[in-house]
């Protein structure tokens, strides 16, 4: 929301969106079977979902079994690579959310802010999703929009070295 807000204070809303298209010769799907049709959504949903989670797990193996812990350690142990690093896998993965938290879980040289840039970003800002904003947003908005979002993750999660701690402290704390 706060990116939204910026980008619509900075740029204004007439400078941001493209100019509408007259999009009066669309139809609608019929009226037939709901059910049908809400099965045939879930199972679609369903079918890209688990492809998606299968890539991804793949993709994880890949980088894990690749590349060995000691290897990824210095990265790893350095907050400015290691959340930078796995922004760039979030943004370049291309995942859906519900996958996100698989992947990002089995990467685990990477201590728990890095992972948390990984999670927040991925549902924000991926290719898949740049690629459709061209469809609405004009470049500069692109831009602005992707940039801030992705400082936004960084410095919160590269501060998150020091909240995270103090959170889960806190609340360890107070349930015994």
């Amino acid at each position: 929301m706060t990116v939204g807000l910026v980008v619509w204070r900075v740029l204004g809303e007439e400078n941001a969106l493209l100019p509408h298209l007259d999009n009066n010769n669309h139809t609608h799907g019929s009226k037939g079977n709901v059910v049908a049709d809400i099965l045939r959504h879930a199972a679609d949903d369903f079918l890209v979902i688990g492809s998606t989670l299968v890539v991804g797990a793949g993709l994880a193996a890949v980088i894990n079994s690749g590349f060995s812990r000691e290897a990824m350690t210095p990265f790893a142990e350095n907050p400015l690579t290691a959340v930078t690093g796995m922004l760039v896998l979030a943004i370049g993965l291309n995942l859906c959310s519900e996958a996100d938290a698989f992947v990002g879980a089995s990467f685990f040289a990477f201590p728990l802010a890095a992972k948390l840039a990984f999670l927040v970003l991925g549902p924000m800002l991926d290719l898949k999703l740049i690629a459709m904003f061209t469809t609405v947003f004009r470049k500069r908005t692109i831009v602005l929009i992707s940039v801030l979002t992705t400082l936004l993750v960084f410095v919160l999660c590269t501060t998150g070295y020091v909240w995270i701690p103090l959170v889960v402290a806190a609340f360890a704390g107070g349930g015994a």
